[in-house]
């Protein structure tokens, strides 16, 4: 197998995170390439309009933050964001049934959404106090600890969902919401700890708005593919990594069912955890039980 092509950085895995490490890299001016085995790069985002509507069969919106505008503004896609009125009704499908997701305090405690136990578990958390465990916990096992696994599967799960589309029993709680793992450990209490934080908290204040695009999430996907032209190949499955000599590494790839390799002075994986750790443990039998376990 003859290696045909050499790049300074190799990015596997065209899911959101290696569509930005790419471009990223490639404004820095770092001759970096992207592989990706579907034909379709964004991983789980996917947008379709069916009947004239459209339909996210993968995360719905995103947190606004500086970096994405900022990544908008270099895709010259800023014009078609669009924000989610802080205010306009949401629902969550029990049943057949869709329910009123309550958006402030006294609609929680009068939302037949939730029961009993569910609404005390709140208060115990505002009047009470609680110490994190150590080492990072999932969001499911987080919210199951402070309030109930009610809230996990009838809000938490399909908010997680939505912005997401993880597994709440997956994710970590640490990074997916530091922002409730910083307040209970300040406090012991989720609202007093936000309170503390809000006090100590640098630049404007406002409650974080949701966003999405026009024609949907594949818009910020499909954005970042056209700025990568040539540099981004779909269809193409790393099937063997090999450290060379000279500290680089030689890739083997199937390319459409074709055998090809390049090398590369660096790698980036931003593959699922699985994945990445079959790749790797070609290089060190630790990486699978270490990738294993996260």
């Amino acid at each position: 197998m003859s290696v045909t092509r050499h790049v300074a950085a190799l990015v596997v895995g065209g899911g959101i995170s290696g569509l930005v490490c790419a471009f990223a890299l490639r404004k820095a001016g770092i001759d970096a390439q992207l592989v990706e085995t579907s034909p379709r790069p964004g991983g789980v985002i996917n947008s379709v309009i069916r009947d004239g509507f459209l339909l996210e069969l993968g995360p719905q919106s995103f947190s606004a933050t500086a970096q994405l505008h900022q990544l908008c503004e270099d895709l010259g896609i800023s014009d078609q964001i669009v924000q989610a009125p802080p205010r306009a009704p949401r629902y969550v499908l029990i049943g057949d049934e869709l329910q009123p997701v309550p958006l402030t305090p006294p609609a929680f405690f009068m939302s037949s959404l939730i029961n009993g136990s569910t609404k005390w578990a709140l208060l115990r958390d505002i009047l009470g106090k609680s110490t994190p465990p150590d080492g990072d916990e999932s969001v499911a096992s987080f919210v199951r600890r402070k309030f109930s696994a009610q809230l996990l599967d009838r809000l938490v799960g399909p908010l997680v969902s939505g912005i997401y589309a993880g597994d709440p029993e997956r994710l970590s709680i640490r990074s997916a919401f530091p922002q409730l793992y910083e307040a209970e450990k300040v406090a012991g209490s989720i609202l007093r700890g936000m309170l503390r934080l809000a006090k100590t908290r640098k630049g404007p204040r406002g409650r974080p708005t949701l966003q999405t695009f026009r024609e949907g999430n594949q818009t910020l996907a499909s954005a970042i593919s056209r700025k990568l032209g040539a540099a981004l190949f779909a269809q193409t499955s790393v099937t063997e990594i090999v450290k060379r000599s000279d500290g680089s590494f030689e890739v083997r790839l199937d390319v459409n069912g074709r055998q090809e390799s390049l090398t590369a002075q660096s790698l980036v994986m931003t593959t699922p955890t699985d994945v990445t750790g079959k790749l790797l443990v070609q290089l060190d039998s630790q990486f699978e039980s270490l990738l294993g376990s996260v």
